[in-house]
């Protein structure tokens, strides 16, 4: 039959077993999460643009923008002209009536 002593120290031999166990556990599940988010961040930088090709395309987004501006600006200047002329018109169109 074990002494006290013997079984006092397989009792802190069997928790400190645990505890060894137990932060091995935590060291492979963080490894395991270091190399799952490893995986993740290649997957993210192998499949989307880089930086480059980012501002490229932003720049050709600000590009469209502004070409679609000038276009409104054009409308506009032609809309302005259509109806000074026709201000025109009708101002001749009375004065030649009187």
């Amino acid at each position: 039959m074990p002494t006290h002593a013997s079984l006092r120290r397989s009792s802190s031999f069997a928790r400190l077993s645990r505890v060894c166990v137990g932060s091995l556990r935590g060291v492979v599940e963080w490894k395991v999460f270091a190399l799952q988010l490893d995986a993740t961040i290649r997957g993210m930088l192998h499949h989307h643009p880089t930086l480059e090709e980012l501002l490229e395309s932003e720049n050709d987004e600000f590009q469209g923008v502004a070409d679609r501006k000038e276009d409104i600006g054009r409308d506009e200047s032609i809309v302005e002209r259509e109806a000074y002329a026709a201000k025109a018109r009708a101002h001749r169109t009375r004065s030649d009536e009187l």
